[in-house]
């Protein structure tokens, strides 16, 4: 009887062709029968369906992963570029959208409508996008370095690019309808901002209400609290919410730059000794331009009438161009992914679309190449580059002619490299504490996952002492306790960003991990070590949960004790117009009823450090109001001088008597200011408005696709599923 050795032997060839086959048809058709099959058993539901076809949930997260693979590598090649860390996450989810599955499908959408329009988009004008929001700086050996460190060829880049451009193509031809503004309404932003109004009032707690209330039956509880389980308890929002909200808390060192950076941490001995060892590099990029002679500065200044005029074109210059501003990029839902991402086998065996020639990299384009004499080029599509930023002073070198002789370091350039040496002092500081706080995660993960027989008789770790060791190295140490996402965003790190320009508190409630530390900086400078020592994940309760039923009922009343409050405060209101005389007059003698006189507020208020020249604006704070809200804000800026009326907060817990004392400045001085300042400068008060008319925009074509999410997907999501 023959070996079977020797039966393998004689007949290896057919063996190892069967094998091949096998293989092949195990990566090609076996997810798809799983995948049908999973369908069929409920374990990988149709997530939505539409006219351009239904997505399973794992074809959903496909595009989330390749979503994120595509802004992973984009954010490397700005990177490259030298575009700022602190504004790319910004600047791409403008472009493309966020990562959630939401927005994910949006994206798919709007990518499939543009598909249907007769878009298309070509490997030249992907090649054109990426030269245009580079501005040209980052060659093709540094791209493909790029993809070598993302594991990406750059055809797959190129194949999941396609649909991001096509759904952000198909936005840009939607942005001029929803930016542009009337002289109108620019008028009205522009007040919102620059007009101040002075007021008292008086409030109504609606909480005062609700015993007024009777119980409802058992039967309209249980109603109320299944319409509104699944909503989170927003503090800004009237909404009645019961689901309760993910929570983290946090830990951290803060190095306060100003004191490291003081002369007494500093020497001038320390700071001369740096600017003489690296002397060259210092006088060449950090020296001060020279500065004109007054005979000079006369010679070429013009009549002040002139120069008056001058002005007022550059000013009129920069407002014809305000259509440049982008819309809302945090607020604003926007898309992102494609279909199904391409094996390596496809990557090999199938060219690029539109690809010079068949095999290769689809960066030999033109786009990257200079014309030859002669050639003629077809005019390039128009690609939206990141809006231009200035480069800070440590990366500008002044023209030659421009440099002063070299006698030493000016006061600026002493500032730069007391910066410099205070930032590496820092940073040995932090990098000593991380590895103490990587020692005690690594012991502490020994431990938890020790069977019980190890764990006996030994102590778990000991958690580093944050407040000796701030004091130990001149730091200070904080903590946040268990915080939601908008308590964790107030807090003191909350304005901080962490690597590529993220928020830390959004970093910490999206993928941190427990323990791990990271480092962050806020706009002022200061740096913080932190990690994450709690999370508790979003959990739907049940009615029958301890305390829940007590909840729901409050809210319930609360959602009915609030126009009795509203009731109250107009009927003061009237009350106070009759009697027409300072609210101290008319409510003398009501302790119940203190007046409330805040300081002057305007409507909004832009960021005072912003991200971007088109900064973020939100609702103004008012003194003593509880989230004034835009209701109270229309309310009090449509009064007059004298006038009072009646207003509930954002979230209608209180009811607000109102009387306008004045406003600021007078209407004539505003509009001057108005008539020569930039709208760029203040566009961001139209957020709202745009946001408005972006949802509306994209409910019109979900509407005409028959875009809808099935009972099915919503069901598992609300059995756990937070990755929405």
């Amino acid at each position: 009887m023959a070996s079977p050795f020797q039966v393998f032997r004689k007949n290896q060839k057919l063996w190892v062709a069967g094998l091949v086959i096998l293989a092949m048809f195990g990566f090609v058709f076996l997810p798809t029968i799983l995948e049908t099959m999973g369908g069929r058993s409920g374990a990988n539901p149709v997530a939505f369906e539409s006219k351009y076809g239904d997505l399973h949930e794992s074809q959903l997260h496909n595009l989330r992963e390749r979503h994120l693979r595509t802004i992973g590598i984009l954010t490397d090649i700005l990177q490259q570029s030298g575009y700022p860390a602190s504004r790319i996450q910004q600047q791409l989810e403008y472009m493309f959208g966020g990562s959630t599955l939401d927005n994910v499908a949006d994206s798919w959408l709007l990518a499939r409508h543009a598909e249907e329009m007769g878009m298309v988009v070509s490997n030249k004008m992907i090649n054109v996008f990426i030269k245009q929001i580079t501005q040209n700086q980052v060659k093709v050996d540094v791209l493909q370095a790029v993809f070598k460190r993302s594991g990406m060829s750059d055809r797959m880049f190129f194949e999941m690019m396609r649909d991001e451009l096509l759904a952000w193509k198909l936005k840009q031809i939607f942005y001029p309808s929803a930016v542009a503004a009337t002289p109108g309404q620019r008028w009205d932003y522009f007040c919102r901002v620059k007009r101040s109004a002075a007021i008292e009032a008086v409030a109504v707690a609606v909480a005062d209400y609700v015993d007024q209330i009777p119980d409802p039956t058992d039967e309209k509880l249980r109603a109320f609290f299944e319409e509104h389980k699944d909503k989170l308890p927003l503090p800004f929002s009237p909404q009645p919410g019961f689901k309760k909200p993910q929570k983290v808390a946090l830990e951290y060192f803060k190095a306060e730059t100003d004191k490291f950076i003081a002369p007494e941490m500093i020497s001038d001995e320390e700071v001369m000794q740096r600017y003489e060892k690296d002397k060259q590099r210092y006088d060449q990029f950090f020296s001060e331009p020279v500065t004109e002679t007054p005979a000079d500065a006369a010679e070429e200044k013009p009549a002040d009438d002139e120069q008056t005029a001058t002005d007022e074109k550059e000013d009129v210059k920069d407002a014809d161009n305000s259509n440049e501003t982008p819309l809302p990029k945090e607020t604003t839902p926007e898309p992102s992914s494609p279909k199904t991402e391409p094996t390596e086998q496809e990557e090999e065996d199938s060219p690029p679309k539109d690809s010079a020639a068949s095999g290769k990299s689809p960066f030999v384009l033109a786009a990257f190449q200079q014309p030859e004499a002669g050639d003629k080029t077809e005019p390039e599509p128009a690609a939206e580059k990141p809006q231009p930023v200035d480069k800070p002073a440590s990366s500008l070198q002044p023209p030659a002619s421009s440099l002063q002789p070299k006698t030493g370091p000016s006061e600026r350039l002493r500032e730069r490299i007391r910066q410099e040496i205070a930032d590496e002092k820092i940073g040995v500081l932090f990098d000593r504490l991380s590895g103490q706080m990587n020692q005690y995660r690594e012991e502490q993960s020994d431990y938890d996952f020790n069977p019980a027989a190890k764990k006996e008789g030994k102590s778990p770790p000991v958690r580093p002492d944050f407040e000796k060791l701030a004091k130990q190295n001149g730091l200070t140490a904080g903590r946040t306790g268990l915080v939601a996402d908008w308590e964790a965003a107030e807090s003191e790190i909350g304005s901080a960003l962490v690597g590529r320009g993220a928020r830390a508190w959004r970093y910490a409630f999206r993928s941190m991990s427990k323990f791990r530390p990271e480092k962050a900086m806020d706009f002022g400078g200061n740096l913080y070590l932190f990690w994450k020592t709690e999370d508790a994940k979003e959990e739907v309760p049940k009615f029958e949960d301890e305390g829940v039923r007590e909840e729901v009922l409050r809210a319930w009343k609360m959602d009915q004790a609030w126009k009795l409050a509203k009731k109250k405060a107009e009927s003061l209101a009237a009350e106070a117009r009759e009697a027409d005389k300072p609210f101290a007059q008319v409510f003398a003698g009501r302790p119940k009823l203190p007046v409330l006189t805040p300081p002057p507020f305007t409507w909004m208020t832009l960021d005072e450090m912003p991200l971007s020249y088109a900064r973020s604006s939100q609702i103004s704070d008012v003194e003593g109001v509880d989230f004034a809200g835009g209701e109270f804000m229309r309310t009090v800026f449509r009064l007059e001088p004298g006038e009072v009326g009646a207003e509930m907060n954002a979230p209608q817990t209180m009811a607000y008597v109102i009387r306008l004392i004045e406003f600021s400045p007078p209407y004539n001085t505003i509009w001057e200011w108005f008539k020569v300042d930039d709208f760029r400068k203040y566009s961001a008060v139209a957020q709202g408005d745009q946001n408005q008319m972006y949802r509306a925009w994209l409910d019109e074509i979900k509407t005409a696709a028959g875009f809808k999410w099935t009972d099915e997907y919503k069901k598992g999501l609300r059995s756990g599923d937070s990755g929405r």
